[in-house]
């Protein structure tokens, strides 16, 4: 909660999508669109930051054209991506990588500029998001950055145990800010739990 004087902890979208925008700058990839949605929303407000960010650190500008809209009016996420990919379509538009705020909305784009055709060019999709969807279908060319639960509940956990230990200051807010990790990573740590609850 911004301005408050409590313990915090959150997840860190802005830096997480700084490091993936990053990623693909320094892989050559100059021509991304975003898609995010609910840019009015923190959430979306910080991936949106963290993409600015990210053309800063070469000294580059992050101009508003490669944001790309949601329509309000969309049913279900298939209508989502073929409106985006319409988008795509209509600037005449042939993107090197796509850049969205969830694994679905990555996966519905995807398919849409596939069968339009316009897939030809990509050469990553990512998303900053909450769900991981496998990359098996992407060809190869998908990758993601994820919050992980159970690192949050260990942050607040933390939290909570310095201030019953009176470790902590008082007076003095804890705040802590938890990266989103890499696909591979949440990969692994889904397949531990996976381990650990069929033990």
């Amino acid at each position: 909660v911004p301005g408050a004087s409590a313990d915090q902890a959150f997840f860190d979208y802005e830096a997480s999508m700084a490091e993936a925008v990053s990623r693909l700058l320094q892989q050559g990839l100059t021509n991304i669109a975003f898609v995010m949605g609910g840019l009015h929303y923190r959430v979306g407000h910080a991936r949106l930051l963290g993409a600015r960010l990210a053309y800063t650190r070469i000294g580059q500008t992050f101009t508003e054209d490669r944001l790309l809209t949601i329509p309000q009016d969309s049913s279900t996420p298939e209508e989502v991506g073929r409106n985006v990919a319409a988008q795509i379509v209509a600037r005449g538009w042939q993107p090197d990588a796509i850049v969205c705020s969830s694994g679905l909305l990555a996966w519905t784009t995807y398919q849409a500029l596939r069968q339009e055709g316009m897939d030809k060019t990509l050469r990553a999709v990512v998303a900053i998001a909450d769900e991981p969807i496998g990359d098996r279908q992407f060809q190869g060319i998908f990758s993601g950055y994820y919050r992980l639960f159970d690192d949050l509940g260990r942050v607040v956990a933390d939290i909570l145990d310095q201030r019953l230990s009176g470790r902590a200051a008082p007076g003095v807010p804890l705040v802590t800010r938890v990266p989103c990790v890499p696909l591979a990573a949440a990969e692994a740590e889904k397949r531990f739990h996976w381990q650990q609850d069929n033990a």
